[in-house]
């Protein structure tokens, strides 16, 4: 089991930056639509709780744009975090993606009411009627505590109905205004 989680969170942080500047770049030269892939998740649910991983997937050109859900309490406001360095080979149908999530506060020995800080990278593969892979998450909050690395299925969701958009803006729009989510400046 891998121990030591800096190296995954400062390559994400560069990828992070190197994937916005990419985007914008091809925001300023004529931006092209942004295309419905798909939902993909495993969410169960009791009375009022909300359990498991969610993906939303869009693609402009090249590029894989999503938002990335974990439910673990109440249902209704689901932490959610925007992909970063998200790749789709349409080929082989492979799939990588890192998000980072504050969901709520942390205390412990070291620390007291903090946000919970964690980056999660999948690797896996897009099906036609799923999204299968590894999850791995790991708390930067707790440098030297083990990865968690657990098997993913996500199912495609087919009762989530979403739209394609006129140009990444218009998708970043949506991001902020329905989902009320925005770059984390971690």
């Amino acid at each position: 089991m891998e121990t030591s989680p800096a190296p995954l969170s400062s390559t994400l942080a560069g990828v992070r930056f190197l994937l916005t500047l990419v985007l914008l770049l091809s925001a300023a030269s004529g931006e092209e639509s942004v295309v419905w892939v798909g939902a993909f998740d495993d969410f169960r649910f009791t009375e009022e709780h909300q359990y498991g991983y969610g993906v939303d997937l869009w693609r402009q050109q090249n590029a894989v744009l999503g938002l990335f859900f974990v439910a673990q309490g109440l249902t209704g406001d689901t932490p959610r975090a925007v992909l970063e360095d998200a790749q789709h080979n349409l080929t082989s149908g492979s799939v990588s993606f890192g998000a980072r999530l504050t969901r709520g506060t942390h205390s412990c020995r070291r620390h007291e009411n903090v946000p919970a800080r964690e980056i999660y990278r999948f690797e896996g593969r897009l099906e036609p009627h799923r999204l299968v892979g590894e999850l791995t998450r790991v708390d930067v909050l707790h440098p030297g505590a083990p990865f968690e690395t657990l098997r993913l299925e996500l199912k495609r969701a087919r009762d989530r109905e979403q739209t394609q958009f006129e140009s990444l803006s218009a998708w970043w729009a949506f991001v902020e205004r329905v989902h009320r989510v925005k770059p984390d400046p971690w």
